[in-house]
């Protein structure tokens, strides 16, 4: 989970078009782009290619890969000129926190936090520059997350899908749970326990999952994993999961994954899942795709109104 997680920081970084309209005439010595008057240097474009080269764990120095890059990062500058006119900001625990996801992903990629560090050497990055650059993916997250809040669906939308999908999704052979989880990297076994005392003593578990989780797919949703059969699971978390009462919170819990906290939220016999019961899990995925399209819109609008410049990509 937590690998994904990274793959979907890194994956989302690079994703997108080719900017429409973009030029590309000579600029100064040391400027890769130039985005409505603010410049995009060299320096910040090759910092970029080797974090994730840190991450992919090869070169980055093709000129498709750059040039990928390039356009993500003109794209995440307006992203984030967007964020500081809307007022979207982050906080060093949130930037601590994410860290803390990165490097533990890392460890899972690499033989350890040695290693890690060794590579981080290598390519001359530091600590520093890992945060700044998950510092602006957080703000670049925070400005999306705002856009796509203003996307709504309907009850008959949900009603709709759920018609559609009952059979192929919410009809289950034997025993569901559904449950919310915080992952955490392996190495950090005591942030595990020291959630998991949060969330029994009556913390907002939600608010828990969106600040320490790795499982970015869920930890936005609170950590929720809809219901699952015990064959949807690794061993121990569907033995931990299928073993606590609906309404409590489970002791850590080791995968290959790393720490899960677990709060079992409801248990259902075979057969088909209410549509009241499943609204959830509907309502998640329904809204996430009219969100994305929405999303995909409005960057596009984004790009056509700007005004950009970008130098050539040379190998």
């Amino acid at each position: 989970m937590a690998k994904r997680f990274v793959t979907a920081i890194l994956m989302f970084a690079m994703l997108g078009a080719v900017l429409a309209g973009c030029g590309q005439p000579k600029l100064g010595e040391g400027t890769a782009a130039v985005v409505n008057g603010r410049t995009v240097t060299q320096d910040e474009l090759n910092t970029r290619l080797k974090i994730f080269e840190l991450f992919f764990k090869q070169p980055m120095t093709d000129t498709s890969s750059k040039q990928q890059v390039l356009d993500q990062m003109v794209r995440d500058r307006l992203i984030r000129d967007e964020a500081a006119e809307a007022g979207v900001t982050v906080t060093d625990d949130q930037v601590e926190a994410e860290m803390g996801r990165f490097l533990g992903a890392l460890d899972n990629q690499y033989a350890g936090r040695d290693e890690v560090n060794k590579r981080l050497g290598e390519l001359g990055l530091t600590n520093d520059q890992l945060a700044a650059f998950l510092k602006d993916f957080l703000v670049g997250q925070g400005m999306v997350e705002k856009k796509k809040a203003d996307v709504q669906v309907t009850d008959d939308e949900l009603r709709a899908f759920y018609e559609e999908k009952k059979e192929t999704l919410y009809t289950y052979t034997e025993e569901v749970t559904r449950a919310a989880h915080v992952l955490v990297p392996l190495d950090q076994a005591d942030k595990a326990e020291e959630i998991a005392a949060k969330a029994k003593a009556g913390g907002n578990f939600a608010e828990l999952a969106k600040l320490y989780s790795v499982d970015q797919g869920t930890a936005k949703l609170g950590g929720d994993l809809g219901y699952f059969t015990r064959e949807d699971m690794v061993q121990e978390f569907a033995d931990a999961a299928f073993g606590t009462e609906p309404g409590h919170t489970s002791d850590p819990v080791q995968s290959e994954f790393g720490w899960h906290i677990i709060l079992v939220l409801d248990r259902q016999p075979a057969g088909l899942l209410s549509f009241e019961k499943a609204k959830d899990d509907v309502s998640n995925r329904v809204l996430a795709d009219k969100q994305e399209k929405a999303y995909e819109q409005w960057l596009v609008q984004l790009e056509q109104n700007a005004k950009i410049t970008k130098a050539p990509i040379t190998g």
